[in-house]
């Protein structure tokens, strides 16, 4: 990394997270989903710059027995390329070993999906996931 950037294990402020997430094309979320984040203590790694900006926000999803998605990795455009995101796969996939869970898994946007395989992950060849996309999910 070129520039100076702290990882944190530790949910930004909902604003922060909001200006962040403003770089992607996915759906926000509410401030009151948002903080069912803050309740899982552990599971937001976040990177901040040398003034404390939010420059990098990833969540790691888990029961802590033996399944684990990580989620939302996304790093400000003007930091992208200095070894950010790769940071903090490392360190979430190194969380999920200590716990000793044998299955991680990730859904890729294109542009990530070069770096997800530079570190490891594959393309299932027996099991495919399957989505239910809906805005919101129908109830029961």
């Amino acid at each position: 990394m070129s520039r100076r950037v702290t990882f944190y294990w530790k949910c930004p402020k909902y604003l922060e997270y909001k200006q962040l997430w403003c770089f992607t094309d996915w759906p926000l979320i509410t401030e009151k989903a948002y903080n069912r984040y803050v309740a899982i203590e552990g599971s937001v790694l976040t990177a901040r710059d040398d003034s404390s900006r939010l420059v990098g926000f990833s969540r790691v999803v888990s029961d802590w027995c033996q399944y684990a998605y990580i989620q939302d990795v996304i790093v400000e455009p003007n930091y992208r390329r200095e070894g950010i995101a790769t940071e903090m796969l490392s360190m979430m996939i190194e969380k999920v070993k200590i716990k000793d869970i044998h299955f991680l898994a990730l859904f890729s946007t294109f542009e990530g999906e070069e770096l997800y395989r530079k570190i490891g992950f594959e393309t299932p060849t027996e099991n495919v996931p399957l989505l239910l996309i809906g805005d919101p999910l129908p109830k029961s």
